[in-house]
């Protein structure tokens, strides 16, 4: 019995409200790709016109690690977490069970928490605006 995943049971008379429940989720991380990519982008913009100013200045950008790049795939790889999430917790509507697991939101929070020190650190090393 210890073996067995702990699930709950979805009714059909609330599959209806459960699948649009899944679609605002799946929605919600959707968003958060799109403005994960969008600050991402900033940051390469606003590193390509400080290297740019910086050139009359004779400053040299030292740059350890492409964090506007970095960012961007993070957002892609929330958005395919996202459909891949949305498509298991569909299929589990269908079957009649929903298990709950907490691994992918300690794997997603630690990605954000790690991107988010590399991109304080890439910033803080950066004396020069």
């Amino acid at each position: 019995m210890a073996d067995e995943k702990e699930f709950h049971a979805v009714p059909k008379e609330s599959h209806a409200r459960e699948f649009l429940a899944s679609e605002r989720t799946f929605l919600a991380w959707v968003r958060t790709s799109i403005a994960v990519i969008g600050f991402g982008f900033a940051i390469m913009k606003f590193d390509s016109w400080t290297a740019r100013v910086s050139q009359s200045q004779e400053y040299t950008s030292a740059r350890p690690i492409p964090v506007g790049e970095l960012m961007i795939i993070l957002g892609a790889v929330l958005a395919a977490i996202g459909a891949w999430h949305y498509r298991r917790t569909n299929r589990q509507i269908i079957e009649g069970k929903v298990v709950v697991t907490n691994w992918l939101i300690f794997v997603v929070a630690g990605l954000v928490i790690a991107l988010s020190v590399i991109v304080l650190a890439f910033f803080g090393f950066r004396t020069n605006y």
